[in-house]
């Protein structure tokens, strides 16, 4: 996905506050795209944000179980307020699927390790 596809996705979101069943998924964390590694996701406590350092959409979210993953519901932020958009994740191991709800194109996420505690 390029970064203005990444930002199209973003485009598309729908949020609210973050509901707690985003951690209980645990699902939350910091992810870099598989085939663009210069491509971030972050979701961490209600937070949301895709893109690269400079060119990027954040927001809030709240997200939901939806069959055997989580639909996430994003209200954006900054630039793009007033747009939403939703993605179904699905947790594989230290990956994250992620599909534009719009769209249905399938993007792949690796968890990025956290650093450790000093």
């Amino acid at each position: 996905m390029t970064v203005l596809g990444g930002m199209a996705l973003a485009v598309w979101l729908v949020g609210c506050d973050h509901g707690g069943s985003a951690a209980a998924g645990g699902f939350e964390g910091r992810y870099v795209q598989v085939d663009n590694t210069n491509i971030l996701l972050i979701l961490e406590n209600g937070k949301y944000r895709q893109g690269t350092a400079d060119i990027h959409a954040e927001g809030n979210y709240h997200a939901h179980a939806a069959g055997d993953g989580y639909e996430i519901h994003i209200e954006l932020t900054g630039d793009l307020a007033g747009n939403e958009t939703s993605l179904i994740v699905k947790k594989q191991g230290e990956d994250l699927q992620v599909k534009d709800g719009d769209s249905g194109e399938i993007t792949q996420f690796r968890r990025v390790p956290s650093a450790p505690a000093q």
